[in-house]
């Protein structure tokens, strides 16, 4: 039988379960109800079955736990001493990091330093001899 507070994600296979696949095909919005309905769906399966069912949800439980406390723990240290294995927040974990170093792109700089105006040149000011 299948229980209500199981999204209907859950009716494949056990062994196909994935969180990105989770989050690609659950059409709900907000991101965060999206990862309350995986949780609450795989707390369901591992309080209410048994089998192979139950010990994958309990498997993904707990690497999304430990996951999740691994970030956290990761969020109360300097960002230089942090480490994550999600590439999208050591990018951007590396970009705060070069911003408070005053680290820049010389390029970038020098092409926005010389597109500001001079006041003759942008303010439309003629200087008379």
């Amino acid at each position: 039988m299948f229980h209500p507070k199981i999204h209907n994600y859950f009716k494949r296979k056990c062994t196909e379960w994935n969180i990105t696949e989770f989050l690609n095909e659950s059409k709900e919005k907000p991101f965060q109800l999206k990862i309350g309905l995986y949780l609450k769906s795989l707390e369901t399966i591992n309080d209410n079955e048994q089998g192979k069912r139950q010990e994958i949800a309990k498997q993904l439980l707990n690497n999304y736990r430990k996951d999740f406390n691994n970030e956290i723990n990761n969020f109360f240290q300097s960002p230089s001493k942090q480490k994550s294995t999600n590439p999208v927040k050591k990018w951007q974990r590396s970009e705060i990091i070069r911003n408070e170093q005053g680290i820049s792109n010389k390029k970038k700089d020098k092409a926005e330093q010389e597109s500001i105006p001079t006041s003759e040149e942008g303010f439309g000011l003629c200087t008379y001899v």
